[in-house]
């Protein structure tokens, strides 16, 4: 995944951990186009990386899909963007990137998501329809591990007997990579943690 390939990402806020949208950091960095689609609510966050957040009324359970796809729509028509990733931990946008492609041919659209959550079936039609798919973690995963146990090596050194609390991993990652702007619950990190394999 490389970020000079697309013209324009676009994250669905409803469907993304803390995680991956700091995987996407650094991934898309010299991207033009950057959105992060969430409720009202998640603008205090803080975490979505930089990103231009776009607040989307929620008027349904489908709110942030249907602003996601007509973004896109406008993106295409308005400012000649040809090329476009749409990141969800799921499998939302196959049905949306197919209908895309139906209607723009020369459009080239990659759907990113947690390849735990994407069947072989779904990964088959989206191939055999000229739809893109990248699973999240490929390209980041192994530097913002690097980042992480570097981070976590710094930590322990200061620490007695090497250990670290999950609350001292969480204030160091706000502080120093500015991942997000508030404090993190121990579970929220915790289970961050886990995913990564800390713990």
């Amino acid at each position: 995944m490389s970020s000079s390939t697309y013209d324009a990402v676009l994250v669905d806020g409803d469907n993304v951990s803390r995680v991956e949208v700091m995987m996407l950091r650094d991934a898309f960095h010299d991207t033009p186009i950057r959105k992060f689609f969430g409720g009202a609510h998640q603008i205090g966050w803080g975490w979505f990386a930089g990103m231009e957040f776009v607040a989307v009324p929620k008027l349904g359970k489908e709110s942030v899909d249907r602003a996601v796809a007509m973004e896109t729509v406008r993106l295409y028509i308005q400012h000649n963007v040809r090329s476009m990733l749409l990141v969800s931990h799921d499998m939302d946008y196959g049905d949306t990137a197919l209908h895309l492609k139906s209607m723009f041919d020369d459009l080239q659209v990659t759907i990113a998501a947690n390849p735990r959550r994407v069947s072989q079936e779904y990964q088959e039609t989206l191939q055999d329809s000229g739809v893109g798919y990248q699973p999240l973690f490929d390209l980041q995963r192994p530097l913002l591990m690097a980042r992480l146990f570097h981070l976590h090596q710094q930590l322990s050194s200061k620490h007695p007997n090497g250990l670290v609390r999950l609350e001292d991993m969480g204030s160091a990652l706000i502080h120093e990579d500015q991942y997000m702007t508030r404090q993190l619950k121990k579970r929220q990190l915790r289970a961050d943690m886990k995913s990564l394999g800390f713990v």
